[in-house]
């Protein structure tokens, strides 16, 4: 799809998304903002950036932050949240700043397997020397989220279930690092962080799981109703009366110098 539309399906369920689903970042961020010394003198890019809780966390450590998102519900949001923050609305393909201009670009589960030209464009605004970091999902073992995921994909159009696979095709041992490599960027580092997605009943869950981009061509394809009973009964393990949803993922980063 489009990059408009893609934008239009995460930015669906823009406020569950931005409160219910976006937390599960946290720990990535945290982990990347240290490892790539972002603080007070970092000027700094986050591409695909959402609802913009990276951004915010970012600016919290003191660096200056541009964020963009093809959403154009998420990017009012991230706005909101950094109000001192360069946030655009457009298309990661084609990065409106100019060559040169960042100390860090980070991109969090955003960039995936056959989006190289974003890659490329990330490296044309990041400093030499700079850091390009990624994050994606992990090892499917190692995924309690992997249920939602299937349920999803079981409930999406047959070509676009096909499509979901190949983007996720990002997470397998060194294909992150030869798209980085192909766009002239060096890894240096590659690790794991676990996340942590909760919510107090799964009703909260599964509005949570529908503001995925996702969700909405399976919700358009198989209807509300169908989606929700697949999802829900992939969350069922995972749910308790007494404590609630609480899924544990494991998300992978990789680091590149420019």
């Amino acid at each position: 799809m489009s990059w408009r539309q893609a934008g239009r399906a995460w930015g669906a369920r823009a406020l569950d998304w931005a409160y219910l689903t976006e937390p599960y970042g946290r720990p990535a961020y945290e982990l990347v903002f240290a490892r790539t010394g972002v603080g007070e003198e970092t000027s700094l890019l986050d591409i695909g950036c959402g609802s913009g809780l990276a951004l915010m966390t970012a600016a919290q450590r003191g660096a200056t932050v541009a964020g963009i998102d093809a959403s154009e519900a998420l990017v009012r949001i991230a706005r909101q949240r950094t109000p001192g923050g360069d946030i655009r609305h457009g298309d990661m393909f084609v990065l409106p700043f100019p060559d040169a201009t960042f100390d860090v670009v980070t991109s969090f589960n955003g960039i995936w397997a056959g989006c190289d030209q974003a890659l490329v464009e990330a490296h044309r605004v990041a400093r030499p020397g700079g850091f390009v970091a990624l994050t994606f999902w992990g090892k499917p073992r190692n995924m309690q989220m992997t249920g939602c995921f299937l349920a999803l994909a079981k409930t999406a159009p047959p070509s676009e279930a096909g499509e979901l696979t190949a983007l996720a095709e990002v997470g397998r041992p060194g294909v992150a690092e030869a798209m980085l490599e192909r766009a002239g960027l060096i890894a240096v580092e590659r690790g794991t962080v676990e996340s942590i997605s909760e919510w107090p009943d799964p009703e909260v869950a599964w509005r949570a799981i529908a503001a995925i981009g996702p969700a909405r061509l399976s919700i358009e394809h198989s209807g509300g109703a169908a989606v929700k009973a697949e999802v829900l009964a992939a969350l069922e393990p995972f749910s308790s009366a007494d404590t609630g949803v609480r899924l544990m993922s494991e998300l992978a980063y990789v680091i590149a110098r420019a």
